[in-house]
């Protein structure tokens, strides 16, 4: 209802539950696609990697998720990474892997899941995550892929499983604010210039927001409202000039932002 309100062609799907209506969200897209040319996409949950039990957690839900997504005749799929460390995932600082468990187990659901989806046109974006406030760069219990190169050989490794040569179809869904935010010593070593740099043409989408202390909370926190181009912590003139400049893609851009003035004023 907001995006028809305020006539946006770009939107994200993100329920946590089914308590919804079903119907009632098919009529809403309806009239939001009858205004024009429309991109809908849907963030999935979490595929995450259990170590005592050597498996993946969460492809129930995951599956029923999908299902509502390609109902709902989605352009796009959003998909994090997979919830593991970079210790599970085989990774070593120098970006050299070594075989594992978790490694080949999700690889498995990655073309259980997507294959069809995918080879019937709907795109993936997979979505970078963040570290915890003050985890070492070197720490081998950072989560997988919040290193950019990590990340990059994660989106190789889908695109090669699901569209055999590449075609674009898998991509990168850019967080800017987990970009920033990535646990302290990454932050400033991984500045978002070279997310812009080194990730750009593969973006598929975007979530913008600003990382700034919680009002609430005290804390440094995420989704917050973007008041102007260039801070606190996040200077979107930055992001604008590497849009301007084609160095990212243009993409469908997601506001995501939980406070309803807040994403208004963004």
């Amino acid at each position: 209802e907001e995006a028809l309100a305020l006539d946006f062609p770009c939107l994200e799907l993100r329920p946590r539950d089914f308590s919804f209506s079903r119907p009632s969200l098919d009529d809403a897209i309806d009239r939001w696609r009858g205004r024009g040319p429309r991109y809908l996409s849907y963030h999935l949950p979490n595929l995450t990697w259990n170590p005592d039990a050597g498996r993946i957690e969460g492809e129930e839900a995951m599956r029923d998720h999908l299902s509502c997504a390609l109902d709902a005749g989605v352009e796009s799929l959003t998909a994090h990474v997979p919830r593991a460390t970079s210790l599970d995932m085989g990774m070593d600082d120098g970006c050299a892997r070594r075989p594992t468990d978790a490694w080949r187990t999700f690889e498995d659901a990655t073309v259980r899941l997507f294959e069809e989806p995918v080879r019937s046109g709907v795109r993936l974006a997979i979505e970078n995550i963040h570290n915890p406030r003050g985890t070492p760069a070197a720490s081998p219990n950072r989560s997988f892929t919040t290193r950019i190169d990590e990340y990059l050989l994660w989106i190789d490794t889908v695109s090669d499983l699901l569209c055999s040569g590449g075609n674009g179809a898998v991509g990168a869904l850019l967080d800017v604010g987990h970009a920033r935010n990535n646990g302290g010593e990454l932050d400033n070593l991984q500045p978002l210039g070279d997310w812009y740099a080194r990730v750009g043409k593969r973006i598929l989408g975007y979530h913008i927001h600003q990382v700034d202390v919680s009002p609430q909370t005290g804390k440094l926190s995420n989704h917050l409202a973007i008041e102007n181009p260039f801070g606190p912590r996040i200077s979107y003139a930055g992001f604008l000039w590497a849009w301007s400049t084609r160095q990212t893609n243009r993409a469908p851009i997601f506001v995501e932002i939980r406070d309803e003035a807040g994403r208004r004023e963004t």
